[in-house]
């Protein structure tokens, strides 16, 4: 161990920002900035005891992480943030008009929207009907008739 202690933490934070960078999981991060938190306690109380400073640390470590998953929660809730849809592709399209180029028949259509194809469910309609997409499940889309 390095004295004054707070060389130890500083390389602890340049080893957690590193082993962060190389692994891009936003869990070493937060050891990262509590290492970095305790730099500063540190340095400013150096007679500070190693069972403190650990306990600090992992204090600071468990704050970190609750609130990043309170922060991420709520931007995962927003409706209007695109990253919230980033697995959910279908939901872009709800509330969207569209004009069918082939019928419904049986309940089950295909709608191309840009590129892709899309399964639709819904009532039967004849081609040339404007639909407005109402839902988004798995790879169907539901509708109803404008």
């Amino acid at each position: 161990m390095f004295e004054p202690a707070y060389w130890n933490w500083l390389i602890l934070t340049g080893v957690f920002m590193l082993i962060e960078v190389l692994t891009v999981s936003f869990f070493f991060l937060f050891w990262g900035l509590a290492a970095l938190v305790l730099v500063i306690i540190t340095f400013a109380a150096p007679g500070l005891d190693w069972h403190w400073q650990g306990a600090i640390f992992a204090a600071l470590s468990l704050i970190a992480i609750l609130l990043w998953r309170q922060l991420a929660r709520r931007w995962q809730s927003r409706k209007d943030d695109a990253a919230s849809l980033l697995n959910k592709r279908g939901a872009q399209y709800i509330g969207r008009e569209y004009t069918l180029d082939t019928p419904v028949e049986n309940g089950y259509g295909k709608l191309k929207i840009g590129d892709s194809l899309w399964t639709i469910n819904g009532e039967n309609l004849p081609a040339g009907t404007t639909i407005i997409i109402t839902a988004a499940e798995d790879n169907h889309l539901h509708y109803r008739k404008k």
